[in-house]
């Protein structure tokens, strides 16, 4: 009998570890949407794309550090900068040597998700998920703050 009791108390302990698992899986699948890379993921345009169609060659003005982003299936970690001109969005990635930017005119972003509110649990603070944009092909993934400056840039665009 006591066999017993040890075996179920043991069961139900295993249980609630996976429990409390699946439950932390899932509060950090909201709080960093898609950026969490797959290496199952076939291979998406991706950085070299947004180059070969949209390369800035022009002195690139004021641009802020994004602290996180995703272009294609690569999650780029303090080296993407972003600023926003009147008709463009401009990225540059400072990784390696050289730096590189591109700029993307609004007219070519198309909106795949925006950043919306949610609460990992019901004790805790709101938090918001990324915003998602596609522009030639490419999944471009922003923080909410800077997917919200985006979008509001884009709709204060002029109308060419």
């Amino acid at each position: 009998m006591p066999e017993a009791l040890y075996t179920l108390a043991r069961l139900v302990v295993l249980g609630a570890l996976m429990s409390l698992g699946f439950w932390l899986k899932r509060i950090v699948q909201q709080r960093n949407g898609n950026m969490t890379g797959n290496a199952f993921l076939l291979p998406q345009p991706g950085w070299r794309q947004l180059r070969q169609r949209y390369d800035s060659k022009q002195v690139i003005p004021n641009t802020e550090t994004l602290t996180i982003g995703r272009i294609g299936n690569v999650r780029f970690t303090g080296v993407l900068d972003i600023g926003f001109e009147v008709n463009t969005l401009i990225l540059c990635n400072r990784f390696g040597f050289s730096s590189a930017a591109v700029r993307i005119p609004y007219a070519d972003l198309e909106l795949l998700q925006a950043p919306e509110q949610f609460q990992a649990t019901r004790f805790s603070e709101p938090e918001f998920s990324p915003g998602s944009f596609r522009a030639g092909g490419v999944e471009i993934e922003l923080p909410a703050y800077w997917a919200d400056q985006l979008l509001k840039h884009m709709a204060a665009a002029p109308v060419a």
